[in-house]
């Protein structure tokens, strides 16, 4: 019976041997998985906080879009008023260079004018005194004649 004994002992023996084993290799697993659910966590986390960085940078990205849209579409609002304003300029330009050539114009055929007028002027001025002597020797004569008719 001793020897059943024994080699029920033994194999208690080997039996919590195993067991002991089986729980230490239970332990290492259960920290083996506790780290590996604490490295999942930590990578959860952290892909959370990229998936915010991302949306926040993509939201950026929207916004200056959108800046930059607004920004273009008044650069073309100002191009094309610039445009108009350079063009209006010089369309004014050319009217004031017209009214430039008619005032030249105009100060010329005055100039012509004043000429022709001083020169009627003495012309007149001949006339008249001309006349004047005709008148005079025709008063003259007239009163000549007269006194030669009386």
């Amino acid at each position: 019976m001793s020897n059943a004994r024994d080699k029920q002992a033994k194999r208690l023996a080997e039996e919590q041997r195993k067991t002991s084993e089986l729980e230490q290799k239970l332990r290492d697993l259960n920290k083996s998985m506790q780290t590996a659910q604490l490295k999942a966590k930590t990578e959860k986390e952290q892909k959370s906080e990229r998936d915010e960085k991302v949306n926040t940078l993509t939201n950026k990205i929207r916004q200056l879009e959108i800046q930059l849209a607004d920004k273009t579409a008044k650069s073309d609002v100002s191009s094309d008023l610039v445009k108009r304003m350079e063009s209006d300029a010089q369309n004014m330009l050319q009217e004031l260079n017209k009214f430039k050539q008619n005032n030249a114009d105009l100060l010329r055929q005055n100039e012509e004018l004043r000429s022709t007028c001083k020169s009627l002027e003495e012309e007149l001025a001949h006339v008249r005194e001309a006349l004047e002597k005709k008148t005079t020797n025709s008063k003259q004569a007239m009163a000549d004649l007269l006194n030669n008719y009386k």
